[in-house]
C-alpha cells in the first residue's frame, strides 16, 4: 500500500524530531493492521493556483492508495508588510526581504533562550519598529489570501475524490499564531485561519472527504500542541494528529 502525504514541514522526517512523527505513527499502525508494508511519500502542497495541477502530476506519477491533504494556514494567517511591498514591487525585492525577514523572525514570541537573546540585537528591534509603523498604516497582507488558498484546495480535493478506489482525507490547519504576544498578529490571523478551515470543510462535505481538525485544541491552548518555535507541532501535537487520522483510516482500510 502507498500513502501520499501532501503536507508541510511537520511531515518531513529529515527535520529534527518530532517532525515526521505523526506520519511514522500512521504508517506503523496501517502496516500492523493490514499486515503488509506501507510506503510513505511526502510532498509539499502550497495553496496557490498551481496546486491542482501539481497534485494531478504527483498522483499520476505515484498512484497512491491513500492521500492525506494538509491544509496550510501558515501562508494565510500571519500578515507582513513585506508581502504587500513584494507584491507592489513585482517580486523584485524578494532577496532583500528574505534576508531582512530572516533576521527579524527572531522576535518576541519564541520561548527558547537562544532566540530571545538574538531578538535583543539591534536588527530585529529596528525591523520590528519599522514593521509596526507599516502595520498601523494597514500596509500588511498575508502571503496568500483565504479565497485563493480555499479555491486551490477545493479544486485539489475535487480531483483527488474523483477515484472511488482511493482514500482521501483532509486535515485542517495546524498554524494558529506565530507570536501570541504580538498585538498586530493576534486576532486577524486567527480569523483568517478559521475562515479557511470553514471553506475547506464545505469542500470536503461536497466531495464526501473526511475532514480532521485540531483547531479547537489550538484555540484553547496553542502552546500545548506547538513546539518551542510556536509554529511546528510538538510531540503531543503530532501524536494527536496521527490519532485523529487513524480514527478515520483504520475502519476504512480494515473494517471490523
Amino acid at each position: 500500500m502507498k500513502l501520499l502525504v501532501l503536507g508541510n514541514s511537520n511531515d518531513d522526517a529529515r527535520r529534527p524530531p518530532p517532525a515526521g512523527l505523526g506520519v511514522t505513527l500512521v504508517r506503523e499502525a496501517l502496516a500492523a493492521r493490514l499486515r503488509e508494508g506501507v510506503e510513505v511519500v511526502v510532498r509539499p502542497a502550497v495553496p496557490n493556483p498551481q496546486l491542482p495541477a501539481h497534485i494531478e502530476r504527483v498522483t499520476a506519477e505515484l498512484d497512491p492508495d491513500i492521500v492525506i491533504v494538509h491544509v496550510s494556514g501558515y501562508l494565510v494567517g500571519p500578515v507582513s508588510p513585506a508581502n504587500r511591498l513584494q507584491t507592489l514591487a513585482g517580486g523584485r525585492l524578494m532577496p532583500l526581504f528574505s534576508r531582512v525577514r530572516g533576521t527579524a523572525r527572531v522576535t518576541l514570541g519564541a520561548r527558547d533562550t537562544a532566540t530571545r537573546n538574538a531578538a535583543r540585537r539591534p536588527g530585529p528591534w529596528l525591523y520590528r519598529a519599522a514593521r509596526n509603523r507599516l502595520f498601523a498604516a494597514g500596509l500588511a497582507t498575508p502571503a496568500i489570501s483565504v479565497p485563493v488558498a480555499a479555491a486551490a484546495y477545493s479544486a485539489a480535493i475535487a480531483h483527488l475524490s474523483g477515484r472511488e478506489d482511493r482514500i482521501v482525507i483532509v486535515r485542517g490547519p495546524t498554524t494558529w499564531n506565530e507570536d501570541p504576544d504580538d498585538p498586530f498578529l493576534v486576532g486577524g490571523a486567527q480569523r483568517r485561519i478559521s475562515e479557511l478551515e470553514r471553506r475547506i470543510r464545505q469542500a470536503c462535505q461536497r466531495h464526501r472527504a473526511p475532514f480532521i481538525s485540531l483547531l479547537d485544541e489550538l484555540e484553547r491552548d496553542p502552546r500545548a500542541l506547538l513546539g518551542s518555535d510556536d509554529l511546528h507541532l510538538s510531540e503531543h501535537g503530532q501524536r494527536l494528529q496521527a490519532q485523529r487520522e487513524l480514527a478515520v483510516l483504520l475502519p476504512i482500510v480494515a473494517p471490523g
